[in-house]
C-alpha cells in the first residue's frame, strides 16, 4: 500500500491520522500518525468520491518544516486533517520510505460561503470577487476548491460561467447607463439652444 505514495510523489493529497509521537530534528519536526488515511486530490472527483478511494496505512511520518509556521497542536492521540505532498526519504539504515510534507493552503470554504451569501443578497460585485478568488486559488496557487458534492473542475467551470454572465449583465448596465447619460446630455444641449434663441418664438 505504501507504494501508492511513491506513485503520488509531488501530487496534492489530503490525509487524516492521530498523533502518536514526534521528534524534532534541527529545524524539522517529524510527527508519526497512526492509523492514517490518505486521499489523492483528483480535479474531476468530488470530495465524496475521493474519500471512497482513500489509502489506508498503519502509520505515516509527516515532516514539519517549522519555518513555514503551519500551526500544529502536539497532543498524543489528537486527530489531525491536513493537506500535503508525498516525497521519498532515506532512513538512517539506508532503506527508503515515503513521508508527507504538509502544505499551508487557504480555507476555501469561506470563499464558497461568501459567494452563496452574495448571490442570496444579489450583490453582484461581491459575487464577482468571490468567483475570481476561487478560480485564482486553483489556477494560480494549485489549491483544490472542490466540495463534497462538486469536483474542482465542476466548481471552476461554474464560476467561469458566472463571470461570463456577470460580464454580460455589466455590459447591459453600462449600455443603459450610457443611453441615460446621452439622453440627459441631449436634453441639456436642447435646453441651452432654446435659451440662447430666446424661447420657442
Amino acid at each position: 500500500m505504501r507504494e501508492k505514495l511513491r506513485e503520488w510523489q509531488g501530487r496534492y493529497v489530503f490525509f487524516v491520522g492521530r498523533i502518536m509521537e514526534w521528534e524534532p530534528r534541527g529545524e524539522k519536526l517529524w510527527v508519526c500518525l497512526r492509523p492514517v488515511r490518505v486521499f489523492l486530490h483528483e480535479a474531476h472527483l468530488t470530495g465524496t468520491e475521493m474519500f471512497e478511494e482513500g489509502l489506508k496505512l498503519d502509520h505515516l511520518w509527516v515532516l514539519w518544516d517549522l519555518d513555514k509556521k503551519i500551526e500544529l497542536q502536539l497532543e498524543r492521540l489528537r486527530e489531525i486533517q491536513l493537506h500535503g505532498v508525498p516525497y521519498k526519504y532515506t532512513r538512517l539504515d539506508g532503506s527508503v520510505d515515503y513521508a508527507i510534507e504538509p502544505i499551508k493552503f487557504k480555507d476555501v470554504s469561506e470563499a464558497h460561503e461568501l459567494y452563496d451569501q452574495a448571490v442570496k443578497n444579489k450583490n453582484m460585485e461581491v459575487a464577482k470577487m468571490c468567483s475570481e478568488l476561487i478560480i485564482n486559488l486553483w489556477e494560480k496557487l494549485g489549491c483544490p476548491v472542490g466540495t463534497m458534492q462538486q469536483s474542482t473542475n465542476e466548481v471552476i467551470a461554474y464560476h467561469k460561467q458566472q463571470l461570463r454572465h456577470i460580464a454580460k449583465v455589466e455590459k447591459i448596465m453600462d449600455t443603459r447607463r450610457f443611453r441615460r447619460l446621452a439622453n440627459q446630455e441631449a436634453k441639456r444641449v436642447k435646453k441651452k439652444k432654446v435659451k440662447a434663441s430666446g424661447g420657442f418664438g
